[in-house]
């Protein structure tokens, strides 16, 4: 029992730490680590992740850092032209003849050794002594990062200057000025007993946040960070909406492992909160993944005004009315109008409402606002099959197309619309659906219709007449379709070469219309003799009335004396049929009833 508690006990505990340790990674990747000997929340985290991210510094391994090893100065230098900015420059250059024991220095350094004696970097002595392999000394990196800001006269100026260090007094003069520099730009800082341990190594942890500090203050590797203000977030889809510098909005993905800063702690990317100013860095995949939140006046806007010039893709009405434009290169970006924004189309004066997607427009722009709007009107044709016209609240036309599917355009001004069907100048009310048409556009409103009537034929017997203001008839077609139709009202019908009218029209005769759109026409009503039969067995039978009833059929079968019955080949009377005999009934359906020719016996009771 206690064994099965236990368990039981156990089961309930992984569950609950299963629950707790996905569900924080699920909330938030803080778990995730840089390097897996760099812990979350470390001193030099923040500055590892950055220099990471901006390609200045690398793992001794995939997954490890080597926070604690101490550096050498080979790498010192290395880190140093990378922090510059120039790694690229570095590619191809050769240790000068006069470098003392060049083959000291690993292959993979020696380009950037040789770039750092070209720029001064590695100077004095170290040109036939540099040591490469050595572990690098405090006051050694301290001298040469301050080459590297290209303070070296600087440093010269302030050679033996008096340091607020207790453990600095046995340094040369030269070696003094290099620290008096590197601590007043902030490079380096002592540490709370007021010691600067100039002899000590310096790790790799350590050299990452010196490097942090000198990116701050050199700024060489600016391209490859990007700037904006949080607009919005979108947990469920990864994504931050900023506007950028230029007043533009766009959107960022942000990458699941992403590392977040702000006032050098990490956070969520979540708790990022409107109106902050970030810096951030994407990865291959163009997602962001580092983030920094950073001061307001580390991000300027720049407003001024600039004309865009592109296609007008989208136009948004509305409180925050908006253009979206396509420029040359495809891409697509969103302006907001103001109470104060010109519009002009044409060089004329326009409203918003006058801006179709499809116009040709230069735009004036200050940040995300625009200015002035100036709009080309464009023209095309649409051809296709008339779906309907409709009249209220506006006149719109919709019409079928190859190319757009339905598409739905509003139509001109009476005054301005010109229709023409088959020829003749006709009005919007004499188009009717299945017409084919060709659209004059512009501006996306229909100025010109050239309508085509297209004609089909259909026949069948007539099932039904509504006689009134729309009269309409319904036929059963061959195929046993039921359809219905208007007739025009200059519809012609014609029976035995006459004309006759729409009430002399009767169920159950047979008619050849054709067709326009919805409407018939004309029709042709033929004298031909259409057979309906019905097939059932008897249930009931009213000899006086002449009627047989059928099962499970509404349409009784009328007998009189024409009617010819078969009994297994004899002619009989209705008196001789019998209920529950199954019989086939051929004759006229009207009104409902079936008026039998024929009635054949096929199962008898009997």
């Amino acid at each position: 029992m206690i064994e099965k508690l236990n368990r039981r006990l156990f089961a309930g505990v992984l569950a609950v730490a299963i629950m707790l340790i996905f569900g924080a990674q699920m909330a938030w990747a803080g778990n995730v680590l840089i390097f897996r000997d760099v812990k979350a929340g470390h001193w030099a985290e923040k500055a590892i992740a950055e220099m990471k991210f901006k390609g200045v510094i690398k793992g001794i391994s995939q997954t490890e850092f080597g926070v604690n090893d101490n550096v050498k100065r080979q790498e010192v230098v290395v880190m140093l032209i990378r922090v510059l900015g120039l790694e690229e420059e570095a590619k191809g250059k050769e240790l000068p003849i006069s470098f003392g024991n060049p083959e000291a220095v690993a292959p993979w350094a020696r380009e950037a050794v040789a770039l750092a004696v070209e720029k001064g970097i590695i100077a004095g002595g170290d040109l036939w002594d540099f040591r490469p392999q050595e572990e690098a000394k405090r006051w050694e990196v301290a001298v040469l990062a301050v080459r590297a800001m290209g303070l070296r006269e600087e440093a010269g100026s302030k050679e033996g200057a008096a340091l607020e260090f207790t453990d600095t007094q046995g340094l040369l003069p030269w070696i003094k000025g290099y620290i008096a520099v590197a601590v007043e730009k902030g490079i380096f800082r002592g540490d709370a007993s007021q010691t600067f341990r100039p002899n000590d190594p310096i790790t790799r942890g350590e050299m990452a946040v010196i490097l942090a500090r000198l990116d701050d203050q050199l700024k060489k590797l600016e391209g490859k960070v990007q700037k904006g203000e949080v607009f919005s977030k979108s947990p469920s889809a990864s994504v931050i909406i900023l506007k950028t510098a230029d007043g533009v909005y766009r959107s960022v993905s942000v990458d699941n492992n992403v590392f977040v800063y702000r006032e050098g702690q990490r956070i969520s990317w979540t708790e990022l909160q409107p109106s902050e100013k970030i810096a951030y860095i994407l990865n291959e995949q163009q997602k962001a993944q580092y983030i920094e939140v950073i001061k307001k006046e580390d991000f300027q806007w720049e407003e001024e005004e600039k004309d865009v010039e592109g296609t007008i893709s989208e136009v948004k009405t509305g409180e925050r009315a908006s253009i979206t434009i396509r420029l040359g290169d495809g891409t697509e970006t969103t302006y907001y109008l103001t109470a104060d924004t010109d519009i002009y189309l044409d060089y004329r004066e326009a409203e918003i409402e006058d801006l179709v997607s499809g116009q040709e427009a230069k735009l004036t722009v200050k940040g995300s606002e625009i200015i002035k709007i100036f709009a080309t009107s464009f023209e095309r044709e649409v051809e296709g099959t008339l779906v309907k016209v409709e009249f209220v609240p506006q006149t719109t036309i919709t019409v079928e197309t190859e190319e757009e599917g339905t598409k739905t355009f509003p139509v001109a001004e009476d005054e301005e619309l010109r229709v023409r069907k088959d020829g003749d100048r006709v009005s919007l009310r004499e188009l009717y659906p299945g017409d084919l048409v060709e659209l004059e556009l512009k501006n996306e409103v229909v100025q010109r219709i050239y309508a085509e009537t297209v004609e089909n034929e259909v026949s069948g017997t007539v099932r039904a007449v509504t006689i009134a203001d729309n009269s309409r008839i319904d036929i059963s077609t061959e195929d046993g379709e039921e359809v219905s139709y208007d007739l025009a009202p200059e519809v012609v019908i014609e029976k035995d070469g006459k004309r006759i009218e729409v009430n002399e029209l009767k169920p159950g005769d047979y008619v050849v219309a054709t067709v326009s759109g919805e409407r018939i026409i004309s029709m042709e009503v033929e004298a031909r003799i259409v057979a309906d039969y019905l097939m059932e067995e008897i249930e009931n039978i009213n000899e006086e009335a002449g009627v047989i009833v059928l099962k499970d059929v509404n349409k009784p079968v009328f007998v009189d004396d024409d009617t010819v019955i078969y009994r297994f080949g004899e002619r009989v009377d209705l008196d001789d049929l019998q209920p529950e005999d199954t019989i086939i009934a051929v004759g006229r359906l009207k009104s409902g009833i079936l008026e039998a020719e024929i009635v054949v016996v096929l199962i008898s009771k009997e």
